[in-house]
């Protein structure tokens, strides 16, 4: 078996090898010519390799519905039920990846087959670049099989698929998805981050297809009932701005703007200030003002937050009193107390500035269930390790995406 990592995929490379090894440690040769492994010495092809082409372990693992057919594996940080929805997740894909390969040589699938949501979206993801009108079609039949897969990263489908959209037809059906999406997200009880993202996602939508009123009121409902989510107020002025519309993005604009500065979000502060230059929104001096403003309560905070840290851990006193550079580099427990105090650094920096704003959320969902506010932070910090791991073993970019994802599951 291959490891299929998708951008249509909410799991992290390192939890899907995981399953993977797991459930089969040992995998079948991915080439039909290779060596089969009973160790007859004949081909893979000639010996072992099973009529249907779909792989030989596929009827133990998943039922005739592709559900998972064999218990999940066990994991430290998820419960038996999450696994067996990531493990479906992974397989389900996994099986049709071969299938492509190996019995359908690259054919395009049927898509009146009765796919799931994850299925489509690998179809979709394999077919861009040869057939868009089929990778379109994959995606407007999301959540058709009833089933909401917590693990899709539906928000990013639904852009890539309003990117495809060129004629009135195509909006309908690119919105009725969205539609389908948001009620099958709210009867499933998803994340609400989840389920205002879809709703940000129908709005862009609806403004980018000519219709601004209904867009705006969507971002309006959304408003009103989270007042400081910058997003809200962000995706509907730079939509607007694209489509030509000033007058009604520079208001909005404006309003994302000032909270980047109250929650000291430099990162906002710039891509906002940029857009709002472009339509003469913004005098020079206000943008300056914010930046300096930003940097140098980001300074200061630093400082204390660093600070506040050290003096949550009298244990390691040794690794930043006067003698710091003769201590060793971990303790007697094989704990290395300045990475220690680093990732506690970084958790309570994410915090502070609100950004991303998952991880102050993950922390009182934690606490609420009955976790100090320390033990709470090293649950975000371990989430925080995995990736800055995975990022530096496959010398790539953290994947944020992901990491925001993994701290919504936090404390649920």
């Amino acid at each position: 078996m291959s490891i299929v990592l998708f951008e249509f995929s909410n799991i992290s490379k390192s939890l899907w090898n995981y399953v993977l090894s797991e459930i089969c440690p040992d995998p079948p040769p991915k080439g039909r010519n290779a060596a089969c492994p009973c160790g007859s010495g004949k081909k893979y092809k000639l010996c072992c390799w099973p009529a249907t082409g779909e792989g030989p372990m596929w009827d133990a693992i998943l039922d005739e519905s592709r559900q998972l057919n064999i218990p999940p594996p066990k994991s430290d940080f998820w419960d038996a039920e999450h696994m067996a929805e990531i493990s479906t997740h992974v397989f389900r894909v996994e099986r049709l990846d071969a299938m492509l390969r190996n019995k359908y040589r690259g054919q395009l699938l049927d898509l009146d087959q009765g796919f799931y949501d994850v299925e489509l979206a690998f179809l979709a993801d394999k077919a861009p670049r040869r057939d868009r009108d089929y990778a379109r079609r994959a995606l407007e039949l999301l959540g058709t099989s009833g089933e909401f897969d917590h693990l899709v990263d539906y928000q990013g489908q639904l852009l890539q698929l309003s990117y495809w959209c060129t004629n009135e037809a195509d909006w309908a059906a690119a919105l009725e998805c969205a539609d389908r999406l948001i009620g099958l997200a709210s009867a499933a009880a998803a994340i609400p981050e989840i389920l205002a993202g879809l709703r940000r996602e129908k709005g862009d939508m609806l403004i980018r297809s000519g219709n601004p009123a209904a867009g705006l009121a969507i971002q309006q409902e959304l408003a009103a009932e989270e007042p400081d989510e910058i997003y809200n107020y962000e995706t509907f002025g730079f939509t607007l701005l694209r489509t030509g519309d000033e007058e009604r993005a520079i208001p909005l604009l404006r309003k994302a703007f000032e909270l980047a500065v109250e929650l000291g979000d430099s990162d906002h502060i710039r891509s906002i200030a940029d857009a709002l230059d472009e339509v003469g929104a913004l005098p020079e001096d206000e943008y300056e003002a914010a930046i300096d403003k930003v940097l140098v309560k980001s300074e200061e905070d630093e400082h204390e937050i660093v600070a506040a840290v050290w003096d949550e851990h009298p244990e390691y006193a040794e690794w930043f009193g006067p003698d710091a550079a003769n201590a060793a580099s971990e303790t007697e427990d094989g704990v290395n107390p300045r990475m220690h105090v680093y990732m506690h650094a970084v958790v309570e920096r994410q915090i502070a500035s609100n950004n991303p704003h998952e991880a102050r959320d993950a922390l009182k969902r934690l606490m609420s269930e009955g976790l100090s506010r320390h033990e709470a932070i090293h649950r975000i910090a371990e989430i925080i390790s995995r990736h800055l791991w995975e990022m530096l073993r496959s010398q790539k970019k953290m994947d944020v995406a992901r990491y925001r994802t993994d701290l919504l599951k936090l404390g649920r």
